[in-house]
């Protein structure tokens, strides 16, 4: 996507950068919190109010943070400014954090959410498969996924990145 007007841009680079979640948050996952979920190797959720084991079959485990807003109320800003831009009527919204700890760890295996997504990537890097169509990701981009569409997400390493959902009315 071309940039026609730089300060709209410079406003969401702003936003982008007050909205990052870096290594060091990651550890508010870790807490065994009730909206903290693992990914396990076959792409299940685990967790919720059990502990959350750091490997399964020696696999490192992806972690998501469900309702993140409650976690970071600046994660609204951004919301917001998707909402703005693209017109979204939507039912209901949220924020989940991920967090994988190498190229290695769990993740969903292609899939189709009944959702819209925004993905911004925070720290490290991945690569997003949207509709057999990749992109590579590196801190400060931000990928659109429309509802219903077939998508993946690859790690290439440690990385953290937020989805922006939208339910559609």
């Amino acid at each position: 996507m071309k940039i026609t007007n730089p300060k709209k841009f410079k406003f969401f680079k702003n936003l982008i950068e007050e909205n990052i979640f870096n290594y060091s948050d990651v550890d508010i996952l870790k807490k065994d919190l009730p909206n903290v979920e693992a990914i396990t190797p076959a792409g299940k959720l685990y967790g919720g109010k059990d502990h959350i084991p750091e490997k399964i079959d020696g696999r490192e485990l992806s972690l998501v943070m469900i309702n993140a807003f409650a976690y970071k109320k600046k994660f609204k800003t951004l919301s917001d400014f998707f909402i703005k831009i693209c017109n979204l009527n939507y039912l209901r919204r949220d924020v989940h954090v991920y967090y994988s700890p190498d190229e290695e760890a769990a993740v969903f295996g292609r899939h189709k959410d009944p959702s819209f997504n925004f993905i911004l990537q925070c720290q490290g890097k991945s690569r997003w498969i949207v509709d057999r169509v990749e992109f590579p990701m590196d801190p400060g981009d931000v990928v659109y996924i429309p509802c219903f569409m077939s998508h993946q997400c690859v790690p290439l390493g440690k990385r953290v990145s937020l989805s922006f959902a939208y339910w559609s009315k």
